[in-house]
């Protein structure tokens, strides 16, 4: 299982060169997956996390759970 994930974000993933946000957050090491997001939000991006406390509330940071609703709705709209 772990080979096929890494093979997919090979595959798939998109290498990003974020902007500063100037954010300031809980756990300033998450600072680099939020400034990601931020830098893709024109595409839809999200930022998934089991710990959204360390962020600001925003409806693009979303658990793993809300982000399997998404995709399944999406899937379902296809």
């Amino acid at each position: 299982m772990i080979q096929t994930i890494l093979e997919t974000v090979r595959q798939y993933g998109v290498e990003v060169f974020p902007q500063p946000t100037g954010a300031v957050l809980i756990d300033m090491d998450d600072l680099v997956f939020y400034e990601a997001a931020m830098e893709k939000r024109e595409d839809n991006a999200y930022l998934v996390t089991g710990n959204q406390k360390h962020y600001p509330f925003r409806d693009y940071i979303v658990t793993p759970a809300e982000m399997m609703k998404i995709i399944e709705a999406t899937e379902e709209s296809i």
